[in-house]
């Protein structure tokens, strides 16, 4: 493009369409009120079908915020595909940014979830198997919006007898899995746990295998309105150790 071409954009606000391809050079240039970046990939043979590495995105991210900085918004683009690339690489790039919301991140674990393990491991029984009613959501459909169905199934293998519920009120549910520590409050709105993969997910919210249980532990009715509570309130919930 010709330095006429820019200035033409310019007159009329129209948006140069910053890429990320083999054929042409990254160029950034701000020719409208808002910023369009089209990450097309390097596929070896098709472009699109590519997923970037975290280190590809780092070094997007200055350039970026510095689109950001001179418009009003900015667009950003991966190409579809099939094995939810574009979403994954999506929000790694708005985790970058610290732009990623908490329902953003959540998916971005269960992608990475997902692919660790497609298929549901053998015995796990299906998620209507933990229904309250036909007419009310199941036990683990709530479970479904703070985890994936692989830590439901692990949680579900945890037999009764690693599992002890010490408190059990209104405001206040307390409790052992395999000696990890489980302390809901639901009047603080602080859930305090202790395992590894609790503390990997802390800052998405996302329950572990050993908090799965518990609620699968008490009544359908009480894990039905905790869990439904806890999720209407997220924003105003800490995961703790």
């Amino acid at each position: 493009l010709r330095d006429e071409t820019y200035d033409i954009l310019r007159k009329h606000n129209v948006a140069y369409t910053v890429v990320d391809e083999p054929l042409l050079p990254p160029e950034v240039h701000n020719t409208a009120d808002f910023a369009y970046v089209r990450w097309h990939g390097h596929g070896a043979q098709l472009w699109y079908d590519y997923e970037y590495s975290m280190d590809q995105l780092e070094e997007w991210k200055p350039k970026v915020e510095e689109i950001k900085s001179n418009v009003r918004r900015t667009y950003g683009y991966f190409n579809n595909h099939f094995n939810a690339n574009a979403v994954k690489n999506a929000v790694e790039m708005l985790e970058l940014l610290d732009q990623a919301t908490l329902e953003q991140k959540i998916v971005h674990e269960k992608i990475a979830t997902y692919r660790e393990e497609v298929a549901r491991p053998r015995g796990v029984q299906p998620l209507e198997a933990f229904s309250t009613s036909d007419e009310d959501l199941s036990v683990a459909d709530h479970l479904l919006h703070f985890t994936d169905p692989v830590r439901i199934g692990r949680g579900e293998k945890i037999k009764r007898s690693e599992v002890m519920v010490s408190l059990s009120d209104k405001d206040h549910l307390m409790g052992e899995v395999r000696d990890y520590y489980i302390d809901i409050d639901l009047h603080q709105r602080v859930i305090k746990h202790n395992c590894d993969d609790w503390r990997k997910g802390m800052g998405t919210k996302r329950l572990c295998k050993h908090l799965v249980r518990f609620f699968m532990e008490l009544p359908p009715g009480q894990a039905s309105r905790v869990l439904s509570r806890i999720w209407d309130e997220i924003d105003g919930w800490s995961f703790e150790e």
